[in-house]
């Protein structure tokens, strides 16, 4: 149906003095009404005019087209060729256009007049609009509606009911509320803005364009921007959620999905809280930053950006992975988590999972407090630092050129590593404890356990307190082993190059000091069997040894304040004094060097002694041969003390003129 054209006359004032500006023509070519109770559908193809369409609770529909233009030539021109046509065919209202594209290419038409669309309905019809030059504005539709333009904009304040698809290039997509059974919105080269989406299926792209939501819910919700942001405030979907930017960050207040995928590159992600069962968060040169995530299975990854989450909990898998960024949280609770970073620091609050594995490459890793059944921490270039660990199972702790730091440790079995880093512990606990630094030294306030192993190469090691059920195994290859308190099943402490000093040793079993080149100082001893050497170079002073004792020196001197038990000694180059009191048998054999044996008032021995020289006045005995021999008894079936001083002199001297604590020793320095 073609339409004669209606002219209008119309005149603006665009001054406020008495200017007046260009008159313009006003054609209603088209103007016609429609019983609406005949209607089911409404399309509106015309690539030149702006569509217009008001609803309201009213029986008819009313079409306009309006034609505006400076002249009244020019208008009827231009409307001639759009080719208009208006139909009714099985509830069905068409309004189509298909313009003379070769008469509108001509340059009179550069700055044509303006076409405007005008419809007025009930909100009950499935509208389908499409323009090409011009924008589309609606208030609202119940049953659907698809929406097209082409270098035009679309505003919408409601349309629900059936599918919706709304669809721009080089326009902005700008709705209040959008309620429909399924619902589409692209742009290229523009923004989508909407208020309020809820649907089954959501699908919402722009290309250099941004996305903007207040809130979306659905059953599976998509969107994707490239070259633009994504900004929503309250996501909830019931199946899958995907949030996907290119050179545009994603941010988002609230996201309630059973699937969450987000993603960006060359972008950030700022998440506040999430709720998902599968979730899955990524960056490309950007930074992830949620607020709190809860799930069963979380992945979170950034490549050349930082990770930031407040609180995470997994009831099955946690990764988090950061290359060239940092991870930062407040509290972790996963039943499995797996937290790495290459180039970057790892700052952990809170972290409990039954299997934890923390790993950093050139980054430390710092934590207030670990809880779990099995843990590993691992460290290249950098340090490990931890306030709190308890494992029903197994930790390790594994430093490459770092050291490791804790305060606390209750772990059924510690394997702890440095490698050109120093070890710093607190109080320490567990079945078995092992603790070794290539490097480095190894400091620790109280070690308990079922059998606890210290080793250091190139380091000191310095105990507060060991206490261990089986067996205490410490040794330094180039430091020294001090500890003030010392308590096993069994105890070896073994140093190659440095001293070993120990205040107090208490032992079931067997205890072993041995060092090559270094003093051993031990203030009390007590034990089933002790065992000190000195194989190279190196003192041996002790204060109370309650033990059966075996020494060995090569070059150095022993000094024994008070033994009780009995004792066998070699020294090869040094002096030797012992303090005997309530013995056993004492044998003891000096190549080079005094003996001088001390005990108390009216002590009874057999003496079986041989040296270079005797001096029994301290005793009250004479020697009654010529020869530096003696052999006597004080007391029938007294215990015996065997002494031979190869090159030096024997002296028999009261206990109370020697005291271990004038002694002084010297520590040989760490090379």
């Amino acid at each position: 149906m073609r339409s004669y054209l209606k002219h209008v006359l119309i005149t603006s004032l665009f001054l406020p003095v008495a200017t007046i500006a260009s008159a313009q023509i006003a054609s209603t070519p088209i103007e016609r009404q429609f019983d609406a109770s005949a209607i089911s559908d409404l399309v509106v193809d015309a690539p030149n005019a702006n569509i217009t369409v008001n609803t309201s609770n009213r029986s008819d529909i009313a079409v306009q087209v309006m034609v505006t233009g400076k002249s009244q030539e020019r208008v009827d021109g231009y409307y001639e060729s759009q080719y208009f046509d208006l139909t009714l065919e099985e509830g069905v209202l068409q309004l189509l256009s298909e313009p003379d594209w070769i008469k509108l290419d001509r340059r009179s038409w550069r700055n044509p007049p303006t076409i405007d669309v005008a419809i007025a309905m009930p909100p009950t019809v499935y509208s389908q609009l499409r323009t090409h030059t011009g924008e589309v504005l609606v208030n609202e539709l119940r049953a659907g509606a698809e929406i097209r333009t082409f270098n035009g904009k679309i505003a919408v304040d409601s349309i629900s009911g059936g599918p919706i698809k709304l669809r721009s290039s080089d326009g902005h997509i700008t709705a209040k509320e959008l309620r429909g059974s399924s619902v589409t919105a692209r742009t290229v080269n523009g923004n989508i803005a909407v208020n309020l989406l809820h649907s089954e299926d959501t699908e919402i792209r722009t290309s250099d364009g941004s996305i903007t939501a207040g809130k979306i819910h659905g059953t599976s919700v998509s969107a994707r921007s490239i070259n633009g942001s994504i900004d929503i405030g309250e996501l909830t979907s019931k199946r899958d959620l995907l949030l996907q930017s290119s050179d545009g960050n994603i941010t988002t207040k609230q996201i309630d999905a059973w699937a969450l995928t987000a993603k960006a590159i060359n972008g950030k992600v700022n998440l506040g809280r999430v709720s998902s069962d599968h979730a899955e968060i990524r960056t490309s040169d950007g930074l992830i930053s949620v607020e709190k995530i809860q799930g069963s299975s979380v992945s979170v990854r950034s490549i050349n950006g930082n990770i930031k989450i407040g609180d995470i909990t997994a009831s099955t898998v946690l990764t988090l992975q950061s290359s060239d960024g940092g991870i930062t949280t407040n509290q972790i609770d996963a039943s499995s988590l797996t937290i790495k970073t290459i180039n970057g620091p790892l700052n952990l609050g809170l972290v409990s999972g039954d299997h934890a594995e923390i790993r950093a490459s050139d980054g430390t890793i710092s934590a207030n407090k670990i809880q779990g059944k099995s843990v590993l921490a691992r460290s290249i270039n950098g340090n490990i630092k931890v306030g709190e660990i308890t494992s029903s199972k197994t930790l390790t702790l594994q430093s490459s050129d770092g050291s490791i730091t804790a305060r606390q440790i209750d772990a059924s079995s510690l394997l702890a590593r440095t490698i050109n880093g120093s070890m710093n512990l607190g109080l320490i606990a567990g079945n078995n404890l092992e603790l070794k630094t290539s490097d480095g030294a190894i400091s620790a306030e109280h070690l308990e356990g079922g059998s606890v192993s210290a080793k250091t190469i190139q380091g000191n090691l310095v105990i507060g307190l060991v206490s261990a059920k089986h067996q205490v195994n410490l040794n330094s290859s180039s430091g020294n082993i001090t500890v003030k308190h010392l308590e096993g099943g069994s105890v070896f402490a073994k140093s190659i190059r440095g001293g070993i000093h120990v205040e107090n040793v208490t032992s079931r079993g067997e205890i072993s000091l041995q060092t090559s080149n270094g003093n051993i100082i031990a203030e009390h001893i007590t034990g089933a069997f002790v065992t000190a050497k000195t194989t190279s170079k190196g003192d041996i002073k002790a204060g109370l040894i309650s033990a059966h004792a075996d020494m060995h020196l090569r070059n150095g001197d022993v000094q024994i304040r008070q033994i009780t038990g009995s004792l066998m000694l070699n020294s090869s180059n040094g002096d030797v004094e012992v303090g005997v009191a309530d013995t056993q048998h004492i044998r003891i054999n000096a190549s080079n060097g005094d003996v001088t044996l001390s005990a108390p008032e009216n002590f009874s021995a057999t003496l079986d002694l041989a040296g270079k020289n005797l001096d029994l006045s301290g005793w009250g005995l004479s020697n009654p041969g010529t020869e530096p021999k003696l052999r006597i008894a004080t007391q029938e079936g007294a215990p015996l003390i065997h002494v031979r001083a190869t090159n030096g002199d024997i002296v028999l001297a009261p206990l109370e003129n020697y005291n271990i604590s004038s002694a002084r020793a010297v520590p040989p320095p760490v090379p």
